[in-house]
């Protein structure tokens, strides 16, 4: 089963932690072979599923492992119980590790909280200023400047050095600076490069072929997908493309989705739309993002959606 675009982050960290559920409940003494059956079906639904599952399955089984070697000996009437409850602690470490943004963090070198808008000055005096909730990672050398977009949006002021290409890795494909301001955005299935000054080199790789690749000028976006597929050029405000850096979110012709994960990365309220129908909506306008939430109450009248509001913490839009 495909999951809906629109949960973006929010649904793969729910993904990790119903991964890191059943590998506890598998080993659990009680475990039956139905439970093996629903564990399977569960797999099979989405090829997100394995992958999630496999990685709960290393840092479980290899913590488990790390603790019966250095556990002291038991009575054996205690060794299953005690076994058990050391599986259990270490389950509930997982689930904290994804719920604290444990993978996110591992990877990155600077990680942006839901209020912050940092700027930071790179070693080569480069600067880039992170989006709420947005993370990056970063690798100079000699030979290359290159930064890893993990999570949500940046700007870019580049430095020229002849010698050492800026290049942006994002979803599979890569943004290089030729003397520029750009913005590059993280989406639900690729990436988005819009330029601001001069000009960049944007290169999405397609597997099993060769790479599409174009040059965007000033006021020009791109979009490409994580399966290598580059979209069409289009013209765009300079000043529009990075208006989020002044809390303005401005958008032309998006899906009702991709506003709402910007918006959902700004607040701790779980957004989520509730078919795929509304999530393709278009919509265009300019939107104060400085109060995510208000923001989306106008959102709603502009669409003439609907929500249903759960407790403060989950956020339900339906026509």
């Amino acid at each position: 089963m495909r999951m809906e675009a629109q949960l973006g982050d929010q649904r793969d960290a729910a993904i990790r932690s119903e991964a890191a559920a059943w590998v506890l409940r598998l080993d659990a003494p009680e475990a039956s072979a139905a439970d093996g059956v629903a564990c399977e079906e569960w797999l099979a639904r989405d090829p997100r599923h394995a992958r999630a599952f496999r990685e709960a399955q290393l840092v479980f089984h290899g913590a488990c492992h790390a603790l019966r070697l250095s556990a002291p000996v038991r009575r054996p009437a205690l060794r299953r119980r005690s076994a058990w409850m050391a599986s259990a602690v270490v389950a509930a470490g997982i689930l904290l590790f994804f719920t604290l943004d444990g993978p996110v963090r591992l990877q990155a070198d600077v990680v942006a909280g839901l209020d912050e808008q940092p700027t930071l000055t790179l070693p080569d005096g480069s600067t880039v200023q992170l989006d709420s909730a947005s993370a990056i990672a970063v690798t100079f050398d000699a030979t290359r400047r290159d930064v890893r977009l993990l999570r949500g949006e940046a700007y870019f002021r580049v430095v020229a050095d002849a010698g050492r290409p800026f290049t942006v890795q994002a979803a599979g494909g890569s943004s290089t600076a030729l003397g520029t301001e750009f913005d590059v955005r993280l989406m639900a299935e690729g990436a988005e490069v819009g330029v601001m000054q001069h000009a960049v080199r944007v290169v999405a790789p397609v597997s099993g072929g060769p790479a599409q690749e174009a040059t965007l000028r000033e006021g020009q976006q791109v979009v490409y997908g994580s399966d290598g597929r580059l979209g069409a050029i289009r013209g765009a405000d300079p000043a529009a493309i990075a208006a989020w850096r002044g809390g303005t979110l401005v958008v032309e012709n998006a899906t009702l989705a991709s506003v709402v994960e910007r918006l959902g990365r700004r607040t701790r309220t779980r957004i989520v739309i509730a078919t795929d129908t509304l999530a393709r909506r278009r919509i265009s306008g300019s939107f104060d993002i400085s109060d995510p939430l208000a923001a989306l109450t106008v959102l709603e009248r502009t669409l003439g959606i609907g929500s249903t509001r759960l407790g403060g913490l989950v956020i339900v839009l339906h026509s």
